[in-house]
């Protein structure tokens, strides 16, 4: 349950952006290369990483290219809003 339809619609949009995050991403493979998809307040960027040894519960990538689809088919602007939480 939701207070306002405003938060329903954020979470709605949100769980879109999850389910295409988990369609490309694989499990976390400690040791090996990990692509994560972040977001760098300072440039205002989103960025692949590579994460060998530290999970964040965030979805892992087995290729940047894959983790490149991702940010493609949901769009820069969607993934800092509703997956970042950046207000811009």
């Amino acid at each position: 349950a939701f207070i306002t339809r405003e938060e329903a619609e954020f979470e709605l949009e949100r769980r879109k952006i999850e389910a295409i995050m988990r369609k490309y991403s694989r499990p976390f493979k400690s040791g090996k290369t990990n692509y994560v998809v972040i977001y760098d307040a300072e440039i205002n960027m989103v960025l692949v990483r590579v994460a060998q040894y530290h999970n964040s519960g965030t979805p892992v990538f087995a290729s940047r290219e894959m983790a490149q689809k991702a940010i493609d088919e949901i769009g820069e602007d969607r993934l800092k809003k509703y997956w970042f939480g950046v207000a811009e």
